[in-house]
């Protein structure tokens, strides 16, 4: 007989199959029916688990899993498919704590595909590589709270990082895509989330949007008010230590759109460019700058071309300091600021020079007379919101010497009613007037009309609308030349007063009725018409003593 020694060893292999049964894996309580798989047990101690695969609320696993003992650490790695695998909250309860952060910075819903690796190395703690891929899922991420529909793409869970890759969803008609993003998952709920070149076309800015963006970034487009979808391109990082409320955002992106209509203080129609902006936020500050490239927008119905400023956002302003834009064949420049708030306030000190009189005629008030010349102006003006009774300010418009101003509202009037006096054909070569705005009336403080057959000189008051016209107006048919007299006056020659009228405009500028006056006892217009003549007289000036057009 053989001796104890002479037997062969026994060596335990075996191999368990299991058919139709349910499990749930301890490393990922998540359960699974209807489940198959083999388990292989080995005489070194390893363990094998293959051909697995099950189901569970309509999606379906399958995977592996090798257990090797190691000197230097007993090694475990599984590895699990899923199809069309639900995600609701019985899956989120499943996941390990950190992943349940990630899980909560993106609300995901409906269904995904993922492959999922899990290596421990002794007592060490599980590594888990998990790649999903979004079929038609929905998501509502932390850092921009926009819920979005049919989201495809793909996500990499590792090491406390997630990576996202072609990124697509929408919302309504808004189509949403992200270039790539990294989001670092940090102690106590934290984060940093590297959005690279988010797109979203066409945006609507409704309730919902608003409500995704920060508050002052809402404020801004609140006030804005586009009144058709944008285009939205932008970089955007957003960092969180994981308080309520504690976010900083970075962001450097442009916002495109054509033919909107934008509020800023005035309202401003068929805009069609470019805003660009690079700044943050941490809550409290707000820091921008950028540009603005407008082809084209209408502003109190002069249509502005070739538009360009800086831009400056703070928490309580924005600011064009060198806003430019041409108007009429002529530029138009000066610093705009807008205060933002519950009730916008705007303030603008604007300058334009070398202005298409005939142009301005033909194509923001319809007329087709003739009408030539160049303008220059200056408005200072302020105002509330759409409040006229709020808006305060001044200003001049000079028309320069060598126009001719016949088809105008008020002048074709004038010149009408004077046919008898002037010769035919006559027009004003040059104007000037100053005004002051008080809530909805303009005070013109001066209004000159001058021609080689009259001048007219006068002052009045109207509404910023045309209506409630009233107008004194002298004029001396004398044109441009007339008897040189001592400077003091304070009677009226016989020669002179025959050429003397007082002339009452009222009505509104669509229907001005002209009225002949008595001549009154010099008064201070006349006496001041009288002054200014004589000294073009003697000084041979042709500009009316008018600063040169900026």
């Amino acid at each position: 007989s053989r001796s104890e020694n002479d037997r062969p060893r026994l060596r335990r292999h075996i191999i368990l199959y299991f058919p139709q049964t349910a499990l749930r894996y301890r490393g990922f309580p998540y359960p699974i029916e209807q489940a198959e798989g083999t388990l292989e047990l080995r005489p070194d101690k390893s363990w094998r688990f293959s051909n697995f695969h099950g189901r569970h609320k309509g999606g379906m696993f399958q995977g592996s899993a090798r257990f090797v003992p190691s000197a230097d650490g007993n090694r475990l790695r599984v590895v699990i498919y899923g199809t069309r695998v639900l995600l609701d909250e019985e899956m989120r309860s499943a996941l390990s704590p950190d992943m349940q952060t990630a899980w909560d910075l993106f609300h995901p819903g409906g269904r995904v595909d993922f492959a999922a690796q899990i290596d421990r190395v002794g007592q060490g703690e599980l590594a888990l590589d998990l790649r999903i891929t979004a079929r038609n899922s929905t998501m509502k991420p932390e850092c921009f709270p926009y819920q979005l529909e049919q989201v495809t793409g793909s996500f990499n869970y590792r090491n406390q990082q997630v990576e996202v890759r072609n990124f697509r969803a929408v919302h309504g008609p808004t189509i949403v895509t992200l270039e790539s993003a990294d989001v670092d998952l940090r102690p106590f709920g934290g984060y940093r989330a590297d959005l690279r070149q988010l797109h979203l076309e066409p945006l609507i800015v409704d309730r919902e949007f608003l409500d995704a963006v920060p508050d002052l970034v809402r404020t801004a487009f609140a006030t804005l008010k586009p009144d058709k979808p944008i285009r939205l391109v932008t970089d955007l990082v957003v960092e969180s230590s994981g308080g309520e409320g504690d976010k900083r955002y970075y962001w450097d992106g442009h916002a495109a759109f054509a033919d909107t209509r934008l509020y800023c203080g005035l309202v401003a129609d068929d805009a069609t460019g470019v805003i660009a902006l690079k700044g943050s936020y941490d809550g409290e500050h707000l820091k921008a700058e950028g540009n603005v490239q407008l082809d084209q927008v209408t502003i109190a119905r002069l249509p502005l071309r070739h538009v360009h400023s800086r831009l400056v956002l703070s928490r309580d302003s924005l600011q064009l300091p060198d806003f430019q834009a041409t108007v009429y064949g002529g530029l138009l420049y000066g610093p705009i600021e807008v205060k933002l708030g519950n009730e916008v306030e705007y303030h603008v000190d604007l300058n334009a020079s070398k202005v298409d009189v005939g142009s301005f005629a033909r194509t923001t008030l319809g007329r087709s007379g003739e009408v030539r010349g160049k303008a220059s102006a200056r408005l200072h003006l302020r105002g509330k919101g759409d409040d006229l009774d709020s808006l305060q300010g001044d200003g001049w418009v000079h028309v320069a010497e060598g126009a001719k101003l016949y088809d105008l509202p008020l002048i074709l009037n004038l010149l009408n009613f004077l046919s008898s006096y002037l010769p035919k054909g006559s027009a004003f070569q040059e104007a000037h007037a100053n005004l002051v705005i008080r809530g909805q009336q303009i005070q013109l403080t001066e209004l000159e009309l001058l021609s080689d057959a009259i001048s007219l000189r006068g002052l009045g008051k109207m509404k910023v609308d045309g209506t409630e016209l009233d107008l004194e107006m002298y004029g001396l048919l004398w044109g441009r030349t007339l008897p040189l007299l001592p400077p003091l006056i304070d009677r009226i020659p016989v020669e002179v007063s025959k050429r003397l009228m007082t002339i009452r405009l009222k009505g509104d500028l669509a229907n001005v009725k002209v009225v002949k006056e008595p001549v009154p006892i010099i008064v201070e217009p006349l006496k001041e018409l009288w002054r200014r003549m004589n000294r073009l007289r003697q000084e041979g000036e042709e500009s009316m003593g008018r600063p040169p057009p900026p």
